[in-house]
């Protein structure tokens, strides 16, 4: 008697302590969806498996599926959070038919006779919309290259120059603040398919900002 009262007890005891971290990790995973869903960083979204997961973080009136589009005419189909606000983020998915595991998510700076330089998201290492080249090189601690502005490719960083964003995973469009009210001289040197270099004397001498943010998954 005394031996089964032992074996009963062993298996409830047993039983109680494969409940606990399963209720556990229920719990952590809640909480983890909940940082997730509270969350500014745009990074964090990665961990997001698919787009069934969106739709039951933020409804699905705030999970679309749409084109999104790219230079040169290129699109592709994906999902778009918030459309038309300033928590906006396109997202691209390695499995385009169950729109699962996102290859990037995107944000970008609207423009209406002018950028808007406003979005809800920014990157893991405080990079956002508006952010200026100056910022943008002090939190790369090197100097950066990109292409010059005005045309399908313009603005995108080509290379952080070994410095703290090379391993941040994130490609960056800049574009001028305001073409009307800089340097013209300067202007012409800086437009088309040119490398340029944040330390140059035209770069210097003009105002850039970031308009467009894609945060990249390790499966790129």
């Amino acid at each position: 008697m005394k031996q089964l009262f032992y074996i009963l007890l062993c298996f409830t005891l047993f039983s109680c302590q494969t409940g606990t971290p399963e209720q556990s990790e229920t719990k952590d995973t809640t909480a983890v969806v909940n940082d997730i869903k509270n969350s500014v960083i745009l990074d964090d979204m990665l961990a997001v498996k698919d787009e069934a997961e969106f739709i039951s973080m933020f409804g699905k009136e705030n999970v679309v599926r749409d084109t999104i589009w790219g230079p040169e005419g290129m699109f592709s189909m994906g999902t778009i959070l918030f459309p038309n606000t300033e928590k906006q983020v396109e997202i691209m998915w390695e499995d385009t038919v169950n729109n699962a595991y996102s290859l990037s998510l995107e944000i970008s700076a609207r423009y209406n006779e002018g950028w808007e330089y406003s979005s809800y998201w920014k990157t893991k290492d405080g990079v956002t919309i508006g952010s200026t080249l100056t910022e943008l090189v002090a939190i790369n601690e090197k100097p950066i290259n990109f292409l010059g502005v005005g045309w399908d490719y313009g603005g995108n960083i080509m290379s952080y120059n070994g410095g703290k964003l090379d391993s941040a995973g994130i490609g960056v469009t800049l574009d001028i603040e305001d073409t009307q009210t800089q340097n013209e001289e300067a202007y012409q040197k800086v437009v088309g398919d040119v490398e340029l270099n944040s330390e140059s004397a035209e770069v210097k001498a003009l105002t850039f900002k970031v308009i467009r943010i894609a945060v990249l998954s390790a499966r790129n």
